[in-house]
């Protein structure tokens, strides 16, 4: 059997910027109007086309550190850091266009290393979608950044307020479009009678996003409502459309280590399901 796989039903966002430009032409926007702010968040994500950056995700007091890294439409690297007691547990997933690399350390001893064939499990439109995710990094499990934040602005019923260097999206969860979605991924094979759609429903009703005057999400927090935010995510130093991030997507093999190709025990607990 596969020695882990976390089929994480995770709900978590990211972006930001570390600058603080004002935009100019924000106060002409219509908040009333949120459809005009998220075509503008849109057009942003758009001109995206890699990004790195630093995460730090807060859920029932536990926190998980990660930095992601990413190049459309099909490269991704996360590497989490979670304390273990006086441990610290690292995982590191990298997604190089041929396979998927799955590395977990403890206190710098490896513990093992996986790989997957991305050709023979994901579908070209959803290139991360393995079934094999990584708990708490700051994206949605199976998605990019992008894609991420296009699917938190999808699934929930926002409303807009705006001052000249913050937006502010805040609203309810649309049952129904999530449910939609969710039944589209992978983990919903794993989703033994609807647990994790009605897990999500109950815990994760609410949504505040902040964006800065540059359409980049640098905050957000989810909850059962405006008073009850469960899930904290605070993105930084991020740096968009930089050259030189193409070897960050080489997964370098230390010596003396085999991975484990576990792309057709995965095909299998999936056709099983």
């Amino acid at each position: 059997m596969i020695k882990k796989i976390l089929f994480l039903f995770f709900y978590v966002l990211l972006i930001t910027t570390t600058e603080e430009k004002c935009f100019a032409e924000l106060e002409e926007l219509p908040c009333n109007d949120v459809s005009s702010v998220e075509n503008a968040i849109a057009l942003k994500l758009a001109e995206i086309e890699n990004y790195k950056l630093d995460a730090i995700i807060t859920i029932d007091n536990h926190v998980a550190y990660s930095q992601i890294i990413g190049k459309t439409p099909d490269m991704l690297r996360i590497s989490q850091r979670i304390k273990n007691g006086d441990d610290e547990l690292t995982n590191l997933v990298v997604f190089d266009g041929r396979y998927q690399w799955i590395e977990s350390k403890l206190s710098n001893r490896i513990l093992n290393v996986s790989k997957i064939r991305l050709s023979e499990v994901v579908k070209e439109d959803r290139p991360f979608d393995t079934g094999y995710y990584v708990q708490g990094a700051g994206i949605f499990s199976g998605e990019d950044y992008l894609s991420t934040i296009r699917i938190l602005l999808e699934i929930y019923d926002l409303s807009a307020t705006c001052s000249t260097n913050k937006i502010l999206l805040m609203g309810s969860l649309d049952e129904e479009k999530f449910e939609s979605y969710a039944q589209s991924r992978k983990f919903a094979m794993f989703n033994e009678k609807h647990a994790f759609t009605e897990q999500y429903k109950k815990n994760f009703k609410y949504a505040h996003l902040a964006f800065d005057s540059n359409f980049i999400l640098n905050e957000y927090a989810l909850g059962t409502s405006k008073n009850d935010l469960k899930l904290n995510v605070d993105f930084q130093h991020i740096q968009l459309n930089q050259s030189g991030l193409e070897n960050q997507f080489r997964y370098q093999i230390d010596k003396g280590i085999e991975p484990e190709d576990i792309t057709d025990e995965l095909k299998q607990v999936l056709s099983n399901n």
